[in-house]
Order: structure tokens, then C-alpha cells, then sequence
């Protein structure tokens, strides 16, 4: 053969190589519920014959293969632990696709943080017997009441000498001494009201919670433009868009006649803080927009109270890494405040909701199993229950603790919570 030939030939060989190298994996998703692991999930790539794997403590680093080559040895596997890690540590991941041909381009960088090394009640072992040393309870246990004034029934070991109480997942406000019992103001709306309570002994702390179904009105009226449900009681999809496209109008004066209410700049003012917590700088403009619909929701929303409504948005950003803005994002944000499923995917989010399926019942989810599906979609968006159900939800506290071995506190967290309760998937 010519040597300009076999050049050729060598060059068009490279590329025909070149083209037959797989794609990068999509839907990486990572996820830790131990001091020493994280979890990780992606989807297949159908020309692989195995997984790269990359891993580094910084975002910008140099991202080290982990272990040997391939990391994963299977084109068919798609999910992976990384072991031996340290507790309380921000690992940062790659992934990337191998097979005869060469190596696909390295994924964008996903991460998870282990959990730290001492145990959610501070005692160093975290199990559930050391858990239930502590608790609050509110109201004697009552289901409901018609009254923001409470009393909560606190218990904790002899060596707890302080306790904050606080109707805020972030746990604000003061120390104080410990005491059995304590007068307390819920939060203001209506609807499912969580007290949470941090206890104290030496260095060491944990937090507690409680929940409480608020109703001061014994009665809502829906305008008569823009009914809040069905006959049936299920809020309609139209009803549901409707609304979506008043939030996202931004106009209050039409939000505040939807919803037959009066200006309360107060509420806003304190809603707005807890609002701006969520944003980045970038979705600065977006602060008045979800503040009128935290503080004032809409007719097919406004059985959640302020608190709840906030935590919908929060679900929302979790799982689409995006505030909403247009009248479609404020659709799923409603639908998933209804419990319906949101009309956008994130592959990244279910794939993280099926970890932690996987941890919760010790198997894989059969995604064409219909209790199945519904636990990884509710863990995924963030999806709340039509109507709840508060003992369900407080054994299904109890069982995440025993599970993940800490109270739930983020949105991830409380989206695994309501999927116990709801979703009827069992081990």
C-alpha cells in the first residue's frame, strides 16, 4: 500500500475508533445515609462494557479513577458504592463510559456529603432505643386543634440541660432550660403544623418534632370564578393551570381576590426571609413572586398553610434544580402541592429517589409495581397526599429514624417520610 494510503487508511481507522467510543452516562445521581458510603445510580449506556468512576473532595479538583480499571466492570450495572470514606465529608463524582473502542467524555460533577460521625442523639450509638430517650408531644397527642396556643410534653435523659423549641426547620430562636412542659404559639394558617425541639446535654444535641393539624375556620368558601376542587373534592387540572398562571402573573391584588383575602404585609415580611433562604443570586427577582404564593397560596393550594406552601417550592427546587418562574413550573409546583404527578421529568431525581428506595425497603423498586412507582415519584418531586393521614405519617417517623438513624429534617428527608406513609410499597 502507498504510504499516503496507508495514512489515510490509519486516520480513517482512528475515526470509525473514535465513533464506536461510547456515550457519556446521564442521570448520575449520588446519595449518602452512612458515615462511610455513598450511593450512586445513572443511566445505562447500551455500548458499554463498563464504568469510570472519578472521585475528588473538591469541585474543581483532579478527580482520581476509584479503584481499579474499570471501576465498574458491567455495561449492564448501573449503580455503584463507594466504601471507606470519611464521615461528615463532601465527596464530588464523575462517570464516564469504557469499551474496546476507548473512554466516553467524563460526566458533569454531581456530589453527596457522608453523615458525621457522631449519632443523631448525640449518645455515639445511634440506634432507636437511644433515639426514643428523647420526644415531644403536642397537645397530648391530639390529631388537630382549633387553637395556635399549645402545650408540648417533653422528655429527654437526666443529663439534658437545655432545649430551643421552634416552628421552623431551621431550628431558630433561643436556648433555654429544659422543662417537662412548655407553653407554645404554632405557626400561623391552617393546616399541618411540625414543632420541632433541639435538646442539649454537654456538646452533644437532638432534634425532636411533633406534628399538629391547625383549623381555626370551620369553613372555606372557594370564589365562585375559580373553585378550588371538583364536586368530587380533587382539585381539576384546569383549576390547577388557572392558578399556575395567577402565580406566575405575579399580580397580588388578582392573587389576593382568588384566594378572598386582605394584604397582610406583616406575614409577608416574615415569609420573605424564609423565602430568600431558597434563592441564588441569580433568582433574586423571583423573591416577590414566591412569597405571594407561600404567604397567600391559591384556591387549589390554600389548604396548606405558608409553612407547607414554602416546602412544595423547596421539593421543587430540590428535585429540578430550578425555582419556578413560568406558568408550566408554577403547573408542577400546584401539582405536586395536590399530589399529582408534575408534567416535567428529572432522570436525576428519580434515579436518587431509587437509592433511597433501595435503602427504605431492602430491594430494588419495580417501577411497573403501582405502590412502587408512587414511593420513588413522591421521594423524586416531593409529591404531598391529597389528604393526610397523621398517624401514618408518625409511625412513618418512626421507621425513618430506625432506618437512616437521624430525625428528618430536609426536604429529601420528608419526601421519604410521606412516601411510607402513602405509597403503600412494602419490603
Amino acid at each position: 500500500m502507498h504510504r499516503y494510503e496507508r495514512a489515510l487508511f490509519n486516520l480513517c481507522a482512528d475515526c470509525v475508533s473514535w465513533r464506536r467510543r461510547p456515550s457519556t452516562p446521564s442521570g448520575l445521581a449520588a446519595t449518602s445515609n452512612s458515615t462511610t458510603q455513598v450511593q450512586f445510580s445513572w443511566t445505562v449506556v447500551g455500548t458499554a462494557t463498563g464504568y469510570d468512576i472519578y472521585r475528588d473532595t473538591s469541585s474543581g479538583g483532579s478527580f482520581p479513577r476509584v479503584g481499579s480499571e474499570p471501576t465498574v466492570s458491567s455495561g449492564a450495572t448501573t449503580t455503584y458504592t463507594d466504601t471507606g470514606l470519611n464521615p461528615g465529608t463532601t465527596y464530588y463524582y464523575k462517570i464516564s463510559a469504557v469499551n474496546a473502542s476507548g473512554e466516553s467524555a467524563a460526566s458533569s460533577a454531581v456530589y453527596a456529603t457522608t453523615l458525621s460521625g457522631g449519632s443523631p442523639s448525640g449518645g455515639g450509638g445511634g440506634s432507636e432505643e437511644t433515639i426514643s430517650n428523647y420526644g415531644v408531644v403536642i397537645n397530648s397527642g391530639a390529631t388537630s386543634t382549633n387553637s395556635r396556643n399549645v402545650t408540648l410534653a417533653l422528655t429527654a435523659p437526666s443529663t439534658t440541660t437545655q432545649m430551643l423549641v421552634s416552628n421552623s426547620v431551621d431550628i431558630e430562636g433561643t436556648w433555654e432550660a429544659f422543662s417537662s412542659i412548655k407553653s407554645w404559639v404554632l405557626s400561623e394558617g391552617d393546616g399541618l403544623k411540625t414543632v420541632y425541639v433541639s435538646f442539649k446535654s454537654g456538646s452533644s444535641s437532638s432534634v425532636m418534632t411533633d406534628t399538629i393539624t391547625l383549623s381555626t375556620s370551620t369553613e372555606t368558601v372557594p370564589t365562585s370564578s375559580s373553585p378550588a376542587s371538583s364536586s368530587s373534592g380533587t382539585a381539576t387540572l384546569e383549576q390547577m393551570s388557572s392558578d399556575s398562571a395567577t402565580v406566575a402573573a405575579n399580580d397580588l391584588n388578582n392573587i389576593l381576590s382568588e384566594v378572598t383575602a386582605t394584604r397582610d404585609t406583616i406575614m409577608e415580611g416574615k415569609n420573605l426571609s424564609k423565602v430568600k433562604s431558597l434563592l441564588v443570586p441569580t433568582a433574586s427577582a423571583l423573591a416577590d413572586e414566591i412569597n405571594s404564593f407561600v404567604t397567600y397560596g391559591t384556591p387549589t393550594t390554600k389548604f396548606l398553610g405558608s409553612g407547607e406552601r414554602l416546602g412544595v417550592v423547596n421539593s421543587y427546587k430540590t428535585a429540578f434544580k430550578k425555582l419556578p418562574n413560568t406558568s408550566d413550573e408554577w403547573n408542577d409546583v400546584i401539582k405536586i402541592a395536590n399530589g399529582r404527578w408534575p408534567n416535567e421529568r428529572n432522570i436525576a431525581a428519580e434515579n436518587r429517589a431509587k437509592l433511597s428506595f433501595e435503602a427504605i425497603y431492602l430491594r430494588k423498586a419495580k417501577m411497573e409495581n403501582a405502590h412502587d412507582n408512587a414511593a420513588v415519584t413522591v421521594m423524586a418531586y416531593g409529591l404531598r397526599p391529597a389528604k393526610r393521614n397523621l398517624d401514618s405519617e408518625k409511625a412513618a417517623i418512626k421507621s425513618y429514624r430506625a432506618i437512616f438513624n437521624r430525625t428528618p429534617v430536609t426536604a429529601t428527608a420528608w419526601d421519604a417520610v410521606r412516601a411510607i406513609s402513602y405509597s403503600g410499597a412494602t419490603r
